[in-house]
């Protein structure tokens, strides 16, 4: 895939079966591309920067947007979750990082007349967890940690309280080696 024609530069997919061309996208001018986590990051000739699937069998865009006002001949750059662009008059950097996860606290406290181990979910800089979030918090276990561990997940119902959730995991009267939890906000 790339830019191709004497005075168009039109976007195009090369097939290296038969010399023809896959398909034709729209014009880009003399723009620039990158294949990024699967998908083509196109800056075009006239500031904009595109992103569409890299399918060989057909054009489809996600989505664009004006990114500079002048011309843009250079190849874009991402770098640290920052997506660079430099034209012939300007600079221009975009947060293109996926937003992070929302860092959570887990607490656990033995409750021994229960035989029931009881956690607490807070949100670790100290905003409050609403019971509408509960559903996407999940408890993890293990029966070691480090490379090769597996995590499955704990069925439990959480709570409100103080802030934060509250789940309790019954623990049978015989326990055979130890277990291992993380908390995490759910995919």
């Amino acid at each position: 895939m790339g830019c191709s024609g004497q005075n168009s530069g039109r976007l195009r997919c090369l097939s290296l079966r038969d010399g023809g061309y896959a398909w034709e996208g729209p014009e880009v001018g003399l723009g620039a591309i990158l294949l990024v986590d699967g998908k083509l990051l196109i800056a075009t000739e006239g500031g904009e920067v595109v992103l569409a699937e890299a399918d060989p069998t057909t054009y489809r865009e996600i989505g664009r947007f004006r990114a500079l006002n002048g011309r843009v001949w250079n190849s874009p750059a991402i770098s640290d979750g920052v997506l660079y662009v430099r034209g012939t008059t300007e600079l221009a950097a975009f947060d293109v990082a996926p937003p992070r996860p929302r860092m959570l606290r887990l607490a656990a406290t033995w409750d021994p007349l229960g035989r029931a181990v009881r956690f607490t979910v807070t949100d670790a800089e100290g905003q409050p967890l609403l019971p509408t979030q509960a559903q996407a918090i999940q408890l993890l276990e293990a029966t070691h940690v480090g490379e090769g561990a597996v995590w499955s997940p704990v069925e439990l119902v959480w709570t409100a309280a103080d802030g934060g959730l509250r789940g309790e995991v019954p623990v049978p009267p015989v326990v055979t080696g130890t277990r291992f939890f993380v908390v995490r906000a759910a995919d």
